[in-house]
């Protein structure tokens, strides 16, 4: 997952900076290996052809890349609240039916399943036969595997950030993986010599012509482009420039299309369109710096920097109003933004948001989450709110935002959930039977009379009341009905919406292809290129016009049926606190 479209519009942006495969020397070799997992699992017929389809496939990776010194291979742990509850959301959104009993199926890559288990042998034995073989017995070899903490690019970061294996200056880290925040993640390190792989992967292409983006090539693309007359006046050193620089394209790509862990900024572009964008405001600014004499965003030529003091990213809160008042975001923003639609969110909180932008730019630098329990569960804030609440900490004596500025970490910010825990979190409740044994009482549906109670009270999950509220009790259940029905709960409305939707989304776009279709036709025609036997002009232009009725109707209908969705969901869903503590208290914790 991670950004939407970035990594189209950054390799097409920077083109310059990617090489093929095959020109690139491998000595370390990181792979994230989420997507490898969920590509085997859609293409396996059971669970021997699984693992060996997946080892297939780490072959091939080995073959094509050829690593002569380390390979690490890293797969999700329990990652932090904020991505846990993403991922909530995401499996409630696709609505994916699981069967049964169905064990092979994406949801069991999940923290804490027994799946993860098997897996964690399966690719032991891997690394191990691959340390016995002639070819790379002298490659040292590193599993971490879904019971540590934190995600796979995270822990690829971390390994990067703390190498234990003794290297030379001048070798080589390549990560291969499919996450569009690599990219970003490898912009923020200090590695040297670090490219990335992120194509190839998920559709099960991988070979010698793969375009890989190379950091040290975009540093010589930024040093005689885009940082040059910041480092003129000799006041930031040019790698200071560049790692700012880095951060600030960052900042920028999160603000304007978010991520698995914040939402983006309403009313901001990362390119532009309709409005000015992030990035090209960006680039005029730091165009303008005149060294020592600074520029629009001030005399750092930035938005963001490192605390001498502690080492961490900050942002530059006047900085950061000024870009966005070149990028044309107003003032007068009213309350805290983004509020016309919440659903089941919060309220929008433009300092919550800000610092989890401090909190995104540590774990990238570091390779290391800084909170573990942090999590943005509103609705996106306007870019007019983050203005104004930049200016506002600006006038209150606060240039730079930190982590702590608005707002202390956990006390248990070190500790994420357990991998039990996280599979409660996220399976459905059909799916127990994927859980750890010791665990699966708890996902069993609660006693009728729990259920009439939770009825009673209102803490169910709305008017039209759980779906699984019907299934016959099990006994044992771990969870009271209001926590289960928040974990659990299935409404048939949502679904019955979600899957209308669907259809009328489907019907859209086939509606479109149908008028684009008749559109070349036409034209076809017009330019005297159609093939013998098409109807004249006039036939096809009434057909193009009943076409654009068909789409506008199709679009209307898709209109009205989100309509009714989002009323559904403000009146029977309102917001309700994700319930961690009781979770952590049940699964013992």
């Amino acid at each position: 997952m991670g950004i939407p479209g970035f990594n189209v519009w950054f390799s097409e942006k920077y083109a310059k900076a990617y090489v093929p495969l095959g020109r690139v020397r491998v000595d370390h070799l990181y792979i994230d290996l989420n997507s490898v997992l969920h590509t085997v699992m859609r293409r396996a017929r059971n669970h021997n052809h699984f693992h060996k389809l997946l080892h297939k496939r780490l072959h091939s990776i080995l073959d094509v890349t050829g690593p002569t010194k380390s390979v690490m291979i890293a797969v999700d742990g329990p990652a932090p609240l904020a991505k846990l509850l993403t991922q909530r959301d995401r499996r409630k959104k696709t609505g994916r039916s699981v069967d049964e009993g169905e064990t092979l199926t994406g949801v069991a890559i999940t923290p804490g399943t027994t799946f993860m288990l098997d897996l964690t042998h399966s690719l032991t034995y891997y690394c191990c036969t691959k340390m016995a073989s002639k070819r790379f017995r002298d490659v040292v070899f590193e599993l971490s595997d879904g019971t540590v903490k934190g995600e796979g690019e995270v822990k690829v970061l971390g390994r990067l950030a703390r190498h234990w294996y003794p290297e030379d200056p001048n070798d080589t880290h390549v990560i291969l993986g499919d996450d569009a925040d690599l990219i970003l993640m490898a912009l923020t390190s200090y590695k040297e010599n670090l490219f990335v792989a992120n194509s190839g992967l998920n559709d099960g292409r991988l070979d010698t012509r793969v375009p890989v983006f190379s950091v040290n090539l975009l540093h010589q693309q930024w040093a005689r482009e885009l940082v040059a007359g910041v480092v003129a006046g000799g006041q930031v050193p040019l790698e200071s420039a560049l790692l700012h620089a880095k951060l600030d394209l960052t900042l920028i790509a999160i603000l304007t299309k978010g991520n698995d862990y914040l939402p983006g900024l309403r009313g901001a572009s990362l390119e532009g369109g309709s409005r000015s964008g992030l990035w090209p405001g960006y680039q005029a600014a730091v165009g303008k710096h005149k060294g020592a004499a600074g520029g629009p965003l001030g005399p750092q030529g930035s938005i963001t920097s490192i605390d001498p003091d502690t080492g961490a990213p900050r942002l530059d809160a006047s900085a950061l109003a000024r870009l966005l008042a070149l990028a044309g975001v107003g003032g007068g923003a009213d309350g805290r933004g983004g509020d016309e639609w919440r659903g089941s969110k919060a309220a929008a909180d433009p300092q919550a948001y800000l610092r989890g932008c401090v909190w995104l730019l540590q774990m990238y630098l570091t390779g290391e989450c800084p909170d573990y329990r942090f999590y943005y569960d509103g609705v996106a804030p306007t870019a007019a709110a983050i203005k104004a609440t930049c200016e506002a900490a600006v006038s209150a004596g606060h240039r730079y935002i930190h982590l702590d500025t608005f707002g202390q970490s956990d006390p248990r910010a070190a500790q994420p959930l357990l991998p039990v825990a996280c599979a409660l979190a996220l399976l459905p409740s059909n799916c127990r039977h994927l859980a750890a044994p010791c665990v699966r009482h708890l996902m069993a549906s609660p006693s009728p009379a729990q259920s009439r109670a939770a009825s009673e009270d209102g803490s169910g999950s709305g008017a039209d009341g759980p779906a699984s509220a019907s299934q016959p009790a099990a006994p044992g259940g771990g969870f009271d009905a209001e926590v289960y029905y928040q974990l659990y709960g299935d409404c048939s409305v949502c679904r019955s919406m979600t899957a209308d939707v669907a259809r009328l989304q489907k019907e859209l776009a086939s509606a479109r292809a149908e008028r684009n279709a008749a559109n070349n036709r036409l034209e076809a025609v017009r330019a005297g290129t159609a093939p013998f036997g098409e109807p004249p002009e006039e036939q096809l232009v009434a057909e193009l016009d009943e076409l654009d009725r068909k789409c506008e109707a199709a679009k209307s209908q898709l209109n009205a049926c989100e309509t009714r969705r989002r009323s559904h969901v403000a009146s029977a869903h309102p917001y309700q606190r994700f319930p961690v503590e009781k979770l952590e208290e049940a699964a013992g914790t």
